[in-house]
């Protein structure tokens, strides 16, 4: 917003030639008008900046965050289905005993999660099978293997939790779990960071003796060759339609886990366009205002033979050339923030990586391009409807 003053003439004059070339006449003037005063031309155009930097920068972080999403879910994720409860009391044990017997289903994983303190910080436990484990997820031992991981005496540790703990194969874990009581299994293996599992693997024979109600979180499905499309209307059919249970493919859980990100999207679009709408409000008064200053010119020019279509041209085009510039600096702001921001975000988010969208902000600019015409009908008709011999001796 300092720097607006200084940036509007380069960018009035880069625009004043365009508007020569296709008005003539009216495309200078109208470049002379919003050159006259700079400070007035950028605090017109700083409603419409601080709008659009608002709407761009969050528009690129939320696409950003999007396609992190999907890449998250696409890295991690191989099984065909995820069959979770819509509820918060989890799934029966014996849904996952049910699908892995169906026709269809290769394999069926059940996850149990449960909290414990280690060292006096909290982390996060999953039980499941290690041997079926890589067919519905891209897990990865980088010491040990995953297999020794059994009984009550050996777990697994992903490669951040045992870097943050100073962990590795052969080391004891203390494990203090909510019910109060503890444990001190054996790390047997290391497996690289998955965000499907969370920082410890465990059996479920070490797991469920510190559950309340033994449930399944998910249970995550890998179907046989040529039967995936035809898998979930059966699995709803074996479940017997139970409405709370859901059973999603890899694109459905990228939808609904990008969902709230678009939710909220748009709900700042639309607190946002309020900044839209004072923004049209201050190109008018500044417009209004010109028109009244320059009421003897405006005369001296219809004098001189400037037609009224020309007069609202000159008008209308000093608006557009207000409001693009006030668009291109809040696309630009806006852009830059959202690629700082992502750097902030790459050491908890390392799936983020930046996304501008080219065609919202195309729209981005046609709105600014809209806004500039708008705000213009009406300063312009009051112009070309000065009378010519009152304008002139206009004080």
């Amino acid at each position: 917003m300092v720097l607006a003053p200084l940036l509007s003439r380069p960018f009035v004059n880069l625009c004043g030639r365009l508007a020569v070339r296709l008005a003539g006449v009216s495309g200078k003037l109208a470049r002379e008008n919003a050159l006259r005063n700079p400070r007035r031309t950028a605090a017109t155009a700083s409603a419409l900046m601080i709008g659009l930097t608002l709407i761009t920068g969050l528009t690129v972080a939320a696409v950003s965050a999007d396609r992190g999403v999907a890449r998250m879910g696409q890295q991690d994720l191989t099984a065909d289905y995820k069959v979770t409860s819509a509820g918060l009391s989890g799934l029966s044990p014996e849904i996952a005993r049910t699908l892995s017997g169906q026709p269809g289903v290769a394999t069926a994983v059940a996850l149990r999660t449960t909290g414990f303190q280690s060292q006096e910080r909290p982390a996060l436990a999953t039980a499941a099978d290690p041997r079926a484990l890589p067919s519905v997820t891209d897990v990865r031992a980088v010491d040990g293997s995953l297999t020794d991981v059994r009984g009550t005496t050996a777990v697994a540790v992903s490669d951040t939790y045992a870097r943050e703990h100073g962990l590795k194969v052969g080391a004891t874990l203390p494990m203090a779990f909510y019910d109060g009581k503890q444990a001190g299994p054996r790390v047997v293996a290391v497996y690289a960071e998955n965000d499907v599992l969370s920082d410890v693997l465990t059996s479920t024979a070490l797991l469920d003796p510190h559950l309340d109600k033994v449930r399944d979180e998910a249970v995550l499905l890998k179907a046989a060759p040529g039967r995936a499309d035809s898998l979930p209307e059966k699995i709803k059919e074996t479940l017997g339609g139970n409405p709370l249970i859901k059973v999603q493919s890899q694109d459905d859980l990228r939808r609904s886990e990008a969902g709230d990100i678009d939710d909220v999207l748009y709900l700042m679009y639309g607190l946002l366009g309020m900044a839209v709408v004072i923004a049209v409000i201050g190109v008018v008064n500044t417009l209004a205002m010109s028109v009244f200053e320059r009421t003897r010119e405006i005369g001296m020019l219809r004098a001189i033979g400037l037609a009224r279509r020309e007069v609202k041209r000159m008008v209308r085009l000093e608006s557009v050339m207000i409001a693009m510039f006030g668009a291109v600096l809040g696309v630009g702001v806006g852009v830059f923030l959202a690629w700082s921001g992502g750097h902030l975000l790459r050491s908890s988010f390392p799936q983020y990586t930046m996304v501008v969208p080219w065609a919202r902000i195309g729209l981005f600019l046609l709105l600014a391009l809209a806004v500039g015409v708008l705000a213009a009908v009406w300063p312009a008709r009051r112009a070309a409807k000065l009378d010519v011999l009152e304008s002139i001796g206009a004080q």
